[in-house]
């Protein structure tokens, strides 16, 4: 019905089936959420990245090579974060236009504020993942590049920003 949010069990581990699930009611935030007026960044069926800005679409990224997904704009609105199927994940500062390829990196999250963006860099053995490291980007930097955040041999899978903690 669209009135709750979702989302996995504390403590759940991916591979634990059937997953449980504890639900918010929505609109129930701390923070009200905030939609950026005439501005919209959306994937096509031809898997291209289309900026929308009031009534002009601006294509982001396109490839006969590549196939990108998920994209987002930062909270700030200054940015349009994707993915690349075969290249890896990529940024598009709006107020210039430059486009930024940050190599390998999944379930990007950007923080509140749209400063910083987090991403699980990942490696496997065909079967399970051995290693999960967190990296970090400042946004607001002329050329923004990822460093490594040490966490012992945590396994970051699906990083994320908490507004209290950011």
């Amino acid at each position: 019905d669209s009135q709750t949010i979702s989302y996995r069990a504390p403590g759940q581990t991916f591979r634990e089936t059937p997953f449980r699930f504890t639900a918010i009611a929505r609109g129930t935030e701390e923070k009200p959420f905030k939609l950026h007026k005439d501005i919209a960044v959306y994937q096509t069926k031809q898997d291209a990245i289309i900026l929308r800005q009031g009534n002009v679409e601006k294509v982001v990224a396109a490839s006969a090579k590549d196939k990108f997904f998920e994209p987002f704009l930062t909270a700030d609105g200054a940015w349009v974060i994707y993915n690349g199927l075969y290249s890896g994940l990529y940024g598009y500062r709006i107020a210039d236009g430059a486009t930024f390829f940050f190599g390998n990196g999944s379930h990007a999250s950007a923080s509140e504020d749209g400063r910083y963006l987090v991403v699980s860099r990942t490696e496997d053995d065909g079967q399970d993942v051995t290693k999960a490291v967190l990296h970090v980007a400042d946004l607001r930097t002329e050329t923004p590049k990822f460093c490594e955040v040490n966490m012992g041999s945590e396994l970051v899978l699906h990083p994320s920003y908490n507004a209290a903690t950011s």
